[in-house]
């Protein structure tokens, strides 16, 4: 796994190169930043005796996107609020993860539209539809490949499984051809007053966030987790979020979120329109609810993973659970991140391990459940807090700091002494600053952030 200063060296001259890759008004470099910032954590060898399997399957892949239009339906939609008495119509792109906490960011912020009439997106991913050639496609699709070639230096855009790679890349580029003619051909956006998308900074949010540009559509893209710009040394996939941000305006948390975008050389007419956290989890109302002072006498304590790119901090913070489980006689529960894959870790040779989940649902009982946690790089540090119960944070070399208490340690030793040292006095004014800081102000709405918008738009 890649990360820090040699990922930022790999991904940033390729990308570069990328973004000066364009076709009929679309920017692909914008397109495709999502899926080459992914790539980059794994330009390492692979398994050579899959290499030349993948491959066959690639070039098969590769020639069937090239030569066949896809015709199935990219997008299923739905207009609600169809009898809203205001009749300008909002747009609005759904996450297209399959994440239950991001499902609920977008319903949190659908729930402030009921004004007005809203189209909602949702990304067909399984959808069939046929196949068929067509010449006007196929040679548009020609051309793309020829500004590719052009603009990219394929030769060497990797170090492992070059060819590999830039077939699945060029193969993508190939089908997102294929969905912008499904958005262009079908007028999908030619009613939107304004379009909202979950994360510009992806494939389909990026796509549909060009096509409205092309029509003077306004624009909008959540926030959807804590933002902050990258030192080198903790340079990762989540730089796109502000890199490759291409509306007109961020709807987002807290302050916090606004020197991330100050200076945006890439979208220089890009405002930032705080609306409070999408995630009713996070809401500051929350932190004095009684039900949230939760005892600690369990005997036990959670982990909380990061990301499958920071896998090898999953697996340190691991060994450190089951070092301090010991010492104190605790069981410890782990839950994994969405992007965790349970093989990666050896939980059957963990003695002190209870249970090893995964899926948001299981977090306010783990932490109900906890005399304290311990994570790495995750917002769950602030459920934690929000929850009135101690959570430290380990630190290693590609740590970032999202500004807390003093709850920073580096190995078992470090750990203990922080649980060891808990005392009664919960910070509350401190952990309060902290929290509006990420997450906004009470009297922070979305509501009050889209009529801004509209009205600007007038």
């Amino acid at each position: 796994m890649i990360i820090g200063k040699p990922y930022k060296q790999k991904f940033l001259s390729n990308w570069r190169q990328w973004l000066k890759v364009t076709l009929h008004g679309y920017n692909y470099g914008n397109i495709m930043a999502n899926e080459l910032a992914g790539l980059y954590h794994y330009d390492e060898k692979s398994v050579s005796h899959l290499r030349s399997k993948y491959l066959k399957h690639g070039i098969k892949d590769f020639l069937i996107a090239l030569l066949f239009k896809q015709t199935k339906n990219h997008f299923d939609n739905e207009l609600i609020n169809a009898d809203a008495q205001n009749t300008q119509t909002i747009h609005f792109l759904m996450e297209d993860d399959g994440r239950d906490d991001y499902k609920r960011q977008c319903r949190f912020v659908l729930d402030q539209l009921s004004d007005y009439r809203v189209k909602v997106y949702t990304v067909n991913k399984f959808g069939k539809g046929a196949k068929q050639f067509n010449v006007a496609s196929f040679l548009s699709k020609c051309r793309l490949l020829l500004n590719i070639a052009r603009a990219v230096k394929l030769s060497n855009a990797f170090e492992h499984d070059t060819r590999k790679k830039n077939l699945f890349v060029l193969t993508k580029c190939l089908h997102y051809h294929d969905i912008l003619t499904y958005v262009e051909q079908n007028k999908l956006l030619v009613d939107a007053k304004l379009l909202i998308v979950f994360a510009d900074m992806k494939e389909c949010g990026s796509m549909m966030v060009q096509a409205a540009r092309k029509l003077n559509i306004k624009t909008a893209t959540l926030q959807h987790a804590i933002y902050l710009k990258r030192k080198d040394n903790e340079f990762s996939h989540s730089v796109i979020n502000y890199l490759n941000s291409q509306a007109d305006y961020v709807l987002g948390w807290g302050e916090s979120v606004l020197p991330v975008y100050q200076d945006n050389v890439a979208n220089p007419r890009q405002q930032v329109l705080l609306s409070g956290t999408s995630d009713a989890t996070y809401s500051i109302d929350k932190f004095y609810q009684q039900e949230n002072d939760v005892k600690a006498d369990h005997g036990c304590f959670s982990v909380f993973f990061s990301g499958q790119t920071l896998r090898m901090s999953n697996m340190k913070m691991l060994a450190i659970a089951e070092e301090v489980a010991n010492k104190k006689g605790f069981k410890y529960k782990v839950l994994m991140h969405p992007s965790n894959k349970p093989e990666d870790y050896s939980f059957d040779q963990c003695t002190g391990l209870a249970e090893a989940l995964k899926g948001s649902a299981h977090i306010s009982m783990l932490i109900n459940s906890s005399d304290f946690c311990i994570c790495h790089n995750t917002t769950v540090y602030f459920t934690v807090m929000l929850k009135h119960k101690p959570c430290f944070r380990f630190k290693d070399e590609v740590f970032v700091d999202y500004g807390g208490l003093d709850d920073i340690f580096s190995d078992g030793e470090g750990l203990l002494k922080k649980v060891n040292s808990v005392s009664g006095d919960k910070q509350i004014e401190k952990i309060e600053q902290i929290l509006i800081r990420h997450f906004g102000e009470s009297g922070f709405s979305y509501k009050q952030s889209i009529r801004q918008i509209l009205a600007d738009a007038v």
